[in-house]
């Protein structure tokens, strides 16, 4: 335990999936939860509605567009999201053999 205070040991890899997987399903709920929020309700609503009628105005093709945007743009997130996460346990792995643990 001195070590880890220390920062002379690192994490276990386990850990870092473990939080992989909170932060994949952790993350919409949280945002949800925020989204249900009375305190920003009336800010997002208020968002939402400038958004609503400006997506509204716009032409089937463009409303595709966004849609296929919103859509890539999420599918972006998860990966970097699941990069890092690789990167970091890459990491642990390259150190465990270099040092001979």
């Amino acid at each position: 335990m001195y070590d880890f205070i220390l920062f002379k040991s690192f994490i276990s890899e386990y850990v870092l999936i473990i939080f992989y997987w909170l932060g994949v399903i952790g993350m919409p709920i949280f945002a949800y939860i925020i989204y249900k929020n009375k305190k920003f309700n009336t800010v997002i609503k208020r968002v939402f509605n400038i958004a609503k009628s400006s997506y509204d105005s716009l032409g089937l093709k463009y409303r595709i567009y966004i849609a296929l945007f919103i859509f890539f743009s999420l599918i972006f997130m998860e990966i970097i999201w699941r990069l890092m996460f690789e990167f970091l346990i890459a990491f642990m792995q390259m150190h465990r053999v270099l040092v001979g643990i």
